[in-house]
């Protein structure tokens, strides 16, 4: 009876949180139960001792008592009705102290050895498989990696919603609930806090029906994590209003020294910061440290992070002496080992590397902004050897990173790293003017650096495995592998229910072992690794090697304390202070939105030359002479059509027409790419095609209203006239040339024909997917097989996964060029992906175009290029140039919206 009475007791503790009363409990209880010799009672209490523990953040204690349950469940085996489960559970327990003391690589390698245990019982495990996949992408958040976060979450989810029943609900719900938070909180760390909220409000709901208790103490962390995504979205009061409650329930269950509360008050004291209720802060800031302090330790990452927040506020405060020392303390409290000077960090002397990351950001900010403001040698040196160790630190951290798409995101952290060197050798180079060139040489290094890395490291990536003496069957079993996990990502976008959940699945072990047998084949080919990463960047001497004499390169750097552009010539090279990003930003929109919306003459024009007062007119006094500019965009001028601005504003525009307006266009002929460095590695022009054009209208076919090419539900006929027009020109100079009309256009014609061709032409309907950039696609015409209607478009995947070898790709289509943008690495487009296929050069499309406008525009461009022998940029300012001067009244949006990226 005293038995149960200490087992009963304790459980009901753990139950209600009060885990140091429980602790004692389950103590009482393993007394007797060893006395009797129920080892698998022991086993459990010491389990749930070790739980008490971890959630008190006693994780010595808690480490050490679960390596002796170990070693206790591996002795008394026998004893055990199922050992190869008790000892998983332990192991799991193990892991989970791991991820809480930050070894979050220990953590990883343990949960998924637990998994494997799991995963062989998965029809009565598939709760605690869930709650493994929920642990493995919590660690992957916490990595940064929040793409390969949120396929974990998904896994985890779908398992445990395909088992759930009337009987298990009780027990599941609450899993469920978890699952939703954990989801939410990757959509947030990305900044999108909408989805975020409505995942968090879909786990409280679901808590809340579980518990039939709106003051449970599981409640708070939902709580908590609305509050914190409504702060993030700039609305205080909502987000006060949640954090609040958080806080009390909390405290109330768990008291208000209770560890995890210095959290909740870490999030309520960062809305009186950016209220300027700069004391609040502080009270709240500095009750989270001492909870840190006496829970945790001194030497704890959490610790680190308190101090970066106070930090922040001693920097709004004006403070930076005072900011300087916290971020100075949260180094030291990260660091291993002895902290070393600024410029000789590594990776491995850290702990927790993105309170690492968010300190060297803050301190990097400060550093630069006092190196600026006092303008002084040595200080803008010892600044500059700061950032370049940040750059190297960043370089090691992404190389850890496997899916692209995280890459791209942890990018953001370098822009501003490499935009902060640039900003300190711009300055140098005014106090050196001797030392003008060597500064601006680096500076276009780190312009370079954070320009399309993970596009340039991709095709890096396809070079290594052609250079890298892999044998032969490993690179086919590479290539299968990548071809599954891309049929299997296309299944998912398309699918719904119970489908969607089955490809979840599929879609997710197939990616786990590609990245596998991608890491081995890192470690076993030394030499792939080194041509993968080592990425090799432009500098000014090899654009100059491979320049024009009659040509510029234009690097744009777009910053909060100034931008730039690099004016690179064959013989000169120089960097040009323009307006900051906020000053720029306001001009570049009305530029866009008048243009491509097809303003009148004059609201236009004012618009167009204010953009050129900004954009251009600085760098005209270093390209006299030149008639072709190759444009590197930043960001937000990616989709920023150049050809039409205005050079010079006309003096009245009552009686002008639009064809009298001075645009860039008739100056210069424009090519735009992603990268100097990708740029000025030209791919090898192919060997002789067996056809010179092949074109695709699948459109071409029906008559009706034809307003632009956007609409599905309208033919293109005026594509027709396009295709075949442009096809009698290339037969006319003997040349070979093929085109597929209407219901021959399909996919698979596309597919067995583009391989082959020198120029390919694709005159169709396209879309841009503003909520799911994997949904960009292209259309052909509709296809059955079997009785059954196929696919008829390409997304982005399918064209990745294309090996083209043309010198031409024509996208005839609307938005075919437009995409989530990313600061430094550009749009992820159409575009991007035939550049990525292997295509030299791409004609794309920056809004909806029209279709009568668009087949004038392509006959004139390839007659220009069949009949003229005229370069592809140099044929599109042409048929620009034609059509300005024949259609005099022609609004600009309808000749600007194409441009040209290549060589």
């Amino acid at each position: 009876m005293e038995l149960i009475t200490h087992h009963t007791r304790a459980n009901e503790l753990y139950q209600s949180k009060q885990y140091t009363q429980s602790l004692t409990a389950y103590q009482q209880a393993i007394k007797i139960y060893q006395t009797q010799n129920q080892w698998q009672k022991v086993w459990q209490c010491n389990n749930r001792i070790v739980q008490c523990y971890t959630q008190n953040a006693a994780f010595t204690q808690a480490l050490a008592l679960a390596k002796k349950n170990l070693e206790l469940c591996c002795q008394k085996r026998y004893s055990l009705p199922d050992f190869v489960i008790c000892k998983a559970a332990t192991q799991r327990l193990i892991a989970q102290i791991f991820s809480k003391t930050f070894h979050y690589d220990k953590a990883t390698k343990a949960f998924e050895q637990v998994l494997k245990t799991y995963l062989q019982h998965t029809d009565q495990y598939f709760s605690e498989a869930a709650q493994v996949y929920n642990a493995l992408g919590n660690l992957h958040l916490k990595k940064l990696a929040y793409s390969t976060a949120f396929e974990y979450h998904q896994k985890a989810l779908t398992l445990l919603q395909q088992h759930l029943n009337t009987a298990n609900k009780a027990t599941l719900q609450p899993m469920i609930a978890q699952t939703y938070n954990s989801i939410g909180m990757t959509y947030g760390e990305q900044g999108d806090f909408d989805t975020a909220i409505g995942y968090y409000q879909k786990s409280l709901k679901l808590k809340i029906r579980t518990f039939g208790n709106s003051e449970h103490a599981d409640l708070a962390a939902p709580y908590n994590n609305i509050g914190i995504n409504y702060y993030l979205k700039g609305e205080y009061e909502t987000a006060q209003k949640y954090l609040l409650k958080a806080i009390e329930i909390r405290e109330r269950v768990m008291g208000k020294g209770f560890h995890t509360v210095a959290g909740f008050y870490n999030n309520l004291a960062h809305i009186y910061l950016d209220k300027k209720e700069y004391q609040l802060s502080l009270k709240y800031f500095n009750a989270a440290l001492h909870i840190r302090q006496k829970k945790q330790g001194l030497k704890n990452p959490l610790v680190a992070q308190s101090y970066i927040f106070l930090g922040n506020v001693y920097t709004a405060l004006k403070q930076p002496e005072q900011a300087l020392k916290y971020y100075h303390k949260s180094l030291y409290i990260n660091s291993k080992q002895r902290l070393v000077p600024l410029d000789q960090l590594k990776l491995a002397h850290f702990t927790h590397h993105r309170f690492l990351f968010e300190a060297l950001g803050k301190l990097s900010t400060l550093m630069h902004g006092q190196a600026l403001t006092q303008a002084k040698q040595v200080e803008l040196i010892n600044t500059l050897a700061f950032i370049k160790n940040n750059v190297a630190l960043l370089d090691a951290y992404i190389r850890t990173l496997y899916n692209k798409k995280d890459k791209i995101i942890f990018n953001k952290q370098l822009t501003l790293f490499c935009t902060q060197a640039i900003d300190i050798l711009y300055q140098m180079a005014k106090l050196a003017p001797a030392r003008r060139q060597l500064y601006q040489n680096e500076a276009f290094y780190f312009a370079e650096r954070n320009k399309a890395s993970v596009l340039s490291a991709s095709l890096a990536e396809v070079d290594a495995r052609r250079f890298a003496n892999i044998p032969t069957d490993l690179l086919s079993q590479e290539q299968v592998l990548r071809q599954k996990v891309h049929f299997y990502n296309r299944k998912l976008l398309k699918s719904t229910g119970k489908q969607q959940q089955a490809y979840l699945n599929t879609s997710f072990e197939t990616k786990r072992k590609y990245e596998q047998f991608v890491q081995r084949l890192e470690k076993d080919y030394p030499q792939y690794y080194h041509l993968k990463y080592k990425r090799r960047v432009a500098s000014i001497k090899d654009v100059q090697q491979v320049i024009q004499p009659h040509e510029a390169l234009l690097q744009y750097i777009t910053g909060p304390t100034r931008s730039y552009v690099f004016v690179i010539t064959q013989q000169d090279a120089h960097l040009i202070a323009i307006a900051p990003t906020k000053k720029l930003l306001p001009t570049i929109k009305a530029y866009y939105r008048k243009l491509q919306g097809g303003y009148p003459i004059g609201e236009f024009s004012q618009a167009s030359n204010q953009a050129y007062q900004v954009l251009m007119a600085p760098l005209q006094p270093y390209l006299s002479q030149k008639t072709r500019l190759t444009v590197i965009p930043d960001w937000r001028l990616a989709k920023l059509p150049l050809s039409a601005l205005i050079t010079q504003l006309p003096r009245q525009t009552g009686l002008l027409t639009y064809s009298q307006l001075q645009y860039l266009i008739k100056d210069y002929e424009i090519n735009c790419h992603y990268s100097a460095s990708i740029w000025v590695k030209r791919p090898k022009t192919c060997a002789v095609k067996s056809l010179d054009f092949v074109a695709f209208a699948p459109f071409s076919e029906g008559t009706g209203k034809v307003l632009t090419t956007r609409f599905m539900s309208n033919a293109l006929p005026a594509s027709k006239i396009e295709v075949n027009t442009v096809l009698n020109m290339f037969k006319q100079e003997k040349m070979f040339a093929q085109a597929y009309l209407s219901e021959e256009a399909s996919k698979n014609s596309f597919l067995a024909k583009s391989s082959k061709a020198r120029i390919v032409h694709i005159a169709s309907h396209s879309i841009y997917d503003r909520t799911n950039e994997k949904l960009a696609r292209i259309y052909f015409s509709k296809n059955r097989k079997n009785g059954k209607e196929e696919d008829n478009y390409l997304l982005t995947g399918d064209i990745y996964n294309l090996r083209l070898c043309a010198d031409l790709v024509v996208l005839s289509s609307c938005e075919s060029g437009l995409g989530k943008s990313y600061k430094g690495e550009g749009m992820m487009s159409l575009t991007r992906s035939f550049l990525y296929a292997g295509a030299r050069n791409i004609v794309f499309s920056l809004w909806r175009v029209n279709d009568r406008h668009t087949k004038n525009l392509m006959i004139r461009f390839y007659k220009a290029i069949v009949q003229q022998k005229m370069g592809f940029a140099q044929a599109l300012q042409q048929a620009k140039q034609e059509i300005i001067a024949q259609q005099k009244h022609l609004h600009p949006k309808d000749w600007s919206g194409f441009a040209i990226v290549g060589h």
